[in-house]
């Protein structure tokens, strides 16, 4: 809920410290992997992007029954790696 409220506020930096802290207590979150991907994207930092999304296949393949992310979470991974970020 913080990663959100802070992206929402304008603050990417914060959303991603959020989700971060967020992940360190549940790191199968995919919510949180979505919002710190958001933010990250936000932010500018399209490296982080990657790293998150790989941290996030790793997270869910130790728990999923098919080792597949939620779709909503490979759908905004292909949006954000797709759609260029305006200047």
């Amino acid at each position: 809920m913080l990663a959100e409220l802070e992206l929402d506020a304008g603050r990417p930096d914060r959303s991603a410290r959020a989700a971060r802290q967020g992940l360190a207590s549940d790191p199968y979150a995919e919510q949180l992997w979505r919002a710190l991907m958001r933010a990250e994207y936000e932010a500018g930092n399209m490296s982080r992007v990657h790293e998150a999304w790989k941290a996030c296949l790793k997270a869910v393949a130790e728990v999923s029954a098919d080792g597949d992310p939620h779709p909503d979470t490979a759908t905004l991974y292909r949006r954000l790696t797709t759609v260029r970020r305006p200047a």
